[in-house]
């Protein structure tokens, strides 16, 4: 089986779009900022969020930290001002940020991921979304992750692949275990067997989710190469027909 899933082509954008109901925004954030542009990020950080990025030992991952969150903050702001709405978080029992004060007619809803040096965000209007990236990198003991995180049925999907393919076929296995249960609020803290995933032509798919989880016909996965680096999926409700995927230029 020859999987097949988009090579993305970025849309530069100075500014956030209509968010239309059916529509999700998937935002590639920049992770390095000139020493002006610096100053500027960490300005619109919390005091949490400052402590946070300067407990990092490596001066890049400081500048990552910095950088990233504040673009978030710039971003989510654009779909807020129109509703007239401040930002604000708020965090459930695992962890997973929400905007705060958000009716559920107009609620803004996100998920971020990053690793390396891509970092992304998932955005939609009125349902839970999930997205998660990985960077492409030789894992001698991806075999043995299997064994100990993913179904019998998936270690088995792996195996099925030809040998050069199946380290693809973890990263869409894991990506689509994470997507998952982060757009299901709960994140990989319960265990990554909640969620079963498969291979299909066109990415990974959602086989199982435990019941109190809701319906696996509630959902969508959609896999996609960042790029040529990285894999990524991302878990929307079945109602979200739409994808634009667009590259930072704000700040």
């Amino acid at each position: 089986m020859k999987i097949r899933v988009p090579h993305i082509e970025w849309s530069e954008a100075e500014s956030a779009p209509p968010l239309e109901p059916g529509t999700a925004h998937v935002w590639q954030l920049p992770m390095e900022a000139s020493e002006s542009q610096l100053r500027d990020h960490v300005q619109r950080l919390s005091a949490e969020e400052q402590a946070q990025a300067y407990r990092f030992v490596r001066p890049e991952l400081t500048r990552r930290y910095i950088t990233r969150r504040s673009l978030l903050r710039v971003v989510l702001e654009q779909y807020l001002r129109p509703l007239g709405m401040p930002l604000a978080f708020r965090f459930n029992n695992f962890g997973k940020p929400y905007l705060d004060g958000a009716s559920p007619a107009a609620r803004i809803l996100f998920n971020t991921s990053q690793t390396h040096e891509m970092a992304l965000m998932a955005v939609c209007r009125e349902h839970e979304i999930g997205i998660d990236v990985e960077y492409l990198r030789p894992i001698s003991e991806f075999r043995q992750l299997g064994k100990r995180f993913f179904t019998d049925a998936e270690q088995q999907e792996i195996l099925s692949m030809p040998e050069e393919k199946q380290l693809h076929a973890f990263f869409w296995i894991w990506t689509g275990k994470e997507a998952i249960l982060k757009a299901c609020g709960i994140g990989i803290s319960t265990g990554l067997k909640r969620a079963s995933i498969g291979i299909r032509e066109n990415g990974p798919h959602l086989d199982r989710l435990d019941r109190d989880l809701g319906d696996v016909r509630n959902w969508e996965l959609r896999g996609f190469l960042p790029h040529e680096d990285y894999q990524a999926t991302l878990a929307t409700h079945s109602s979200i027909h739409q994808l634009q995927f667009l590259k930072c230029r704000v700040g």
